[in-house]
């Protein structure tokens, strides 16, 4: 009986914790017309899709980005978003027998992305695109072990720019009058092969990632 009467007295403080989450997000107004800047940040587990000439599957990496993000507000609650960063999307490829011994490949690109965002009493849900812009960063790695060596950068030709879908959903917590701090989760599909070699291997990234901003509103 303890534990029940223990287990309400908790479930009570949380709700009055959510319900105060709630009230206190809602004191956040947005109106249309006005515009945001953001600096945001994310990092999350990677994921490869596509095929190879080899027996292989996908392994987990760690992608990241760092960037910043304008918005315009079309309406109270929804407002359009372009984004400009540096993310690094890496891909890696390990033998179906031993997840331990593999190939991974580290690739950073520019990304340019633009989207909607709908708020809702402090919840946001988004979706927009994403291209990525190669940059000279792309090594490759051979994984023994879970050991990585470095085989050399990878040739330009193999690596290709970058292009995805994104979903994401989270909470803009209220700093000040003008200031959000962000927390949320972002889903990226990626539409096109990031890495190429005809007969060898085609590979598509993606990842889902916990992100994580300021956003100043003027």
């Amino acid at each position: 009986m303890q534990k029940i009467i223990y287990g309400g007295f908790l479930m009570k403080k949380l709700l009055v914790v959510l319900a105060s989450v709630v009230f206190a997000t809602g004191l956040f107004a947005h109106e249309a017309g006005n515009t945001q800047l953001s600096i945001a940040g994310s990092v999350g587990l990677g994921f490869a899709s596509g095929e190879a000439a080899f027996e292989a599957q996908s392994g987990v990496t760690v992608p990241y980005t760092v960037g910043i993000q304008a918005g315009y507000f079309l309406s109270d609650s929804i407002a359009i978003l372009f984004g400009v960063g540096y993310g690094a999307h890496p891909v890696m490829l390990v033998d179906k027998d031993d997840t331990d011994t593999g190939l991974k490949i580290t690739q950073g690109f520019v990304d340019l992305s633009a989207g909607l965002r709908g708020y809702m009493s402090g919840l946001f849900l988004g979706a927009g695109f994403t291209y990525g812009i190669k940059t000279g960063d792309r090594e490759m790695y051979a994984v023994v072990d879970g050991e990585e060596t470095k085989m050399g950068d990878l040739l330009d030709k193999v690596c290709k720019n970058n292009a995805s879908l994104y979903l994401e959903a989270g909470f803009a917590f209220p700093v000040s009058d003008d200031m959000t701090f962000d927390l949320g989760l972002k889903l990226n599909i990626g539409l096109v092969n990031s890495i190429e070699a005809e007969g060898l291997i085609e590979l598509k990234a993606h990842s889902l990632d916990f992100t994580l901003g300021l956003s100043f509103l003027f």
